[in-house]
């Protein structure tokens, strides 16, 4: 399950920024965004662009919580986990995007010079507090759960990492405009993306039944 925190922060300026490179790339059949060159093997990168000449840097932060789930058995340890879940769901992630720009007055209007963009994302898992003490094959089922459920809400927090990546991408290419737009087309670009995302992540949970599978 994911959870989306929202900010919109003004225009104003910002240090320590680096030239923005976007690399599409094909990995297990699927479209991935990373700020990184594609690995040995996976389809030729494509390189998003930003016109003007802009920069744009990305701090992405992630950190993973856990609460306690009970049981002297997986039996036990899954009634717990059904109460104790957050929002009825057995685990959930979600992130926070800050971004600041840097404009500056040119002859036809305003230009975004530089964007700043910081995603803070948080997991929330379940620790089965006995789970030391149970079979080695409940352990195991365990196990094999939490590492499921992990790599769904992983899943989550790379859409919110591809968000932050597509919406640099996407201020940097606004261009020159009258300067009391600045700020509402940016605002605009960033909701434009925010509704794609939202879409996509319902998609992934109805497809992966919330990391059940």
């Amino acid at each position: 399950m994911l959870a989306i925190a929202m900010v919109f922060w003004s225009l104003g300026p910002q240090a320590s920024i680096a030239r923005a490179q976007v690399y599409k790339c094909e990995i297990a059949g699927k479209s991935e965004y990373s700020d990184r060159p594609c690995a040995s093997g996976d389809a030729q990168p494509m390189k998003l662009k930003s016109p003007g000449g802009a920069r744009g840097s990305i701090d992405f932060h992630v950190n993973t919580r856990h609460y306690p789930v009970t049981g002297s058995d997986i039996a036990s340890a899954y009634q717990s986990l059904r109460v104790r879940g957050p929002g009825g769901f057995s685990g959930w992630a979600r992130w926070k995007v800050d971004y600041q720009t840097t404009s500056e007055a040119v002859a036809s209007g305003c230009l975004i010079t530089a964007v700043t963009i910081r995603v803070d994302g948080e997991i929330l898992m379940p620790q089965w507090t006995e789970e030391k003490d149970a079979s080695l094959r409940d352990q195991a089922a365990w196990r094999a759960m939490y590492n499921q459920l992990k790599r769904h809400e992983d899943g989550h927090v790379q859409h919110g990492r591809e968000f932050a990546l597509l919406l640099r991408e996407r201020l940097m290419g606004i261009g020159a405009v009258p300067c009391e737009q600045l700020q509402p087309l940016a605002q605009r670009e960033y909701q434009l993306l925010y509704e794609n995302l939202k879409n996509r992540d319902q998609e992934y949970d109805r497809r992966t039944e919330h990391g059940l599978r």
